[in-house]
C-alpha cells in the first residue's frame, strides 16, 4: 500500500467522513490517463495482489471475528462489499465528498470550507521530500480547492522531513506499508493504540482503535495459513473502512529489459523475477556476441 497517509491526530482529519471526502477528491483515473500513460492500476487494499485481500462481503470466517466489534465499527463494514463503490467522474466524486463534509459540520462560505460553529477553515498540508511527487499533487490539491478546502505543497529537506516524520508534524505525506507474504508483529508498529503516539513509531495514521488493537492479535496469533489470511482480510476490510490512507497505484508486473541470452526456471516466481537463478544459455549467447562484434 502506497498512498497519502492522513495523520489522524489532527483534530480537523481525526473524522473518518473527512478522510473519506480526500479520498473522493484524488482523481486517479486522470492522473493514470494524463501522467501515467495508464501504466498503473488503482490500489485498493493494504495486501494488493494476495489472497490476503479483502473483497466482497465479509464471509463467514471473517464474520466470527468481526462480529464482536459490530457496534464499534460502521455498518458498511458488514453490509457493503469492497472494493468501495465510488461514483467514477470527477464531479459526482466532489458532490458525494461536499455532502459527507457536511455532515462532518462544514460548510461552504465565499468559497471557503469552514467549520460551522468556530468558522476555522479547513486547511491541509501535504509535506514532502522529494520534488517528483509535486505534479501528482498538484492536480489533488486543484480538486481540493474545488471543495473549498485550502490545502498547499510544502517541500523540505531530508533532515526537516524526517524530524517531523518522527514527531507527526504533517497533515498528509506520501508513505507506504510494505507487506510480506506472511505478515506479523510488524502489524503492531503499523496499526494499533500502543504506538500511535510513540516518536519514531511506523504507525504515521496514528491509528489508534481497539477494534483495530484486536485483529492485528487475531493476525498474529494465526495457527494456520487460512487463518492468517482470513484475519488479514477482517484487518484489511476494517482499515479500508477507516480511511486512513489515500491510496496511490501498482504494477503488478516486473519491468526488465535484458539481452536474450538468458535462462530462467518457469514459472516466474510470484513477486519477483529472482535474478539470482537465471543463468547464460550456452545456445542463445553466441548470438548476441556475434551481433555485438559486428556493431562494434
Amino acid at each position: 500500500m502506497q498512498g497519502y497517509i492522513i495523520n489522524t491526530r489532527r483534530p480537523a482529519l481525526s473524522d473518518p467522513r473527512v478522510r473519506h471526502a480526500l479520498n473522493l477528491a484524488f482523481d486517479f483515473d486522470w492522473l493514470n490517463q494524463h501522467i501515467f500513460y495508464g501504466a498503473y492500476r488503482r490500489t485498493q487494499s493494504y495486501f494488493q495482489n494476495s489472497e490476503m485481500a479483502a473483497s466482497g462481503l465479509p464471509g463467514p470466517a471473517e464474520l466470527k471475528l468481526l462480529a464482536p466489534y459490530r457496534d464499534q465499527l460502521p455498518a458498511a463494514v458488514f453490509d457493503q462489499p469492497l472494493p468501495i463503490d465510488q461514483p467514477q467522474g470527477l464531479r459526482p466524486r466532489l458532490r458525494q465528498a461536499l455532502g459527507l463534509l457536511r455532515e462532518a459540520g462544514y460548510e461552504v462560505r465565499d468559497g471557503v470550507m469552514v467549520e460551522h460553529q468556530s468558522g476555522r477553515p479547513l486547511t491541509l498540508e501535504f509535506l514532502l521530500y522529494d520534488s517528483q511527487f509535486e505534479r501528482i499533487t498538484q492536480p489533488f490539491v486543484h480538486n481540493l480547492a474545488r471543495l473549498g478546502i485550502q490545502s498547499r505543497i510544502r517541500v523540505v529537506d531530508v533532515n526537516q522531513y524526517l524530524s517531523r516524520l518522527r514527531q507527526f508534524q504533517f497533515d498528509l505525506i506520501v508513505g507506504s506499508y510494505p507487506q510480506s507474504a506472511n505478515p506479523g508483529n510488524e502489524q503492531r508498529d503499523f496499526w494499533t493504540s500502543a504506538y500511535a503516539e510513540t516518536p519514531q513509531s511506523r504507525n504515521l495514521a496514528g491509528v489508534s482503535d481497539p477494534v483495530v488493537d484486536a485483529l492485528v492479535d487475531d493476525l498474529i496469533r494465526a495457527d494456520s495459513r487460512s487463518a492468517l489470511d482470513t484475519a488479514a482480510r477482517a484487518l484489511d476490510r476494517v482499515l479500508r473502512w477507516g480511511f486512513y490512507v489515500v491510496p496511490q497505484w501498482n504494477f503488478d508486473g516486473t519491468r526488465v529489459a535484458l539481452w536474450n541470452k538468458f535462462g530462467y526456471p518457469q514459472p516466474f516466481p510470484r513477486y519477483t523475477p529472482d535474478f539470482s537463478v537465471w543463468w547464460v544459455d550456452p545456445d542463445r549467447a553466441p548470438a548476441i556476441t556475434a551481433r555485438q562484434r559486428g556493431q562494434e
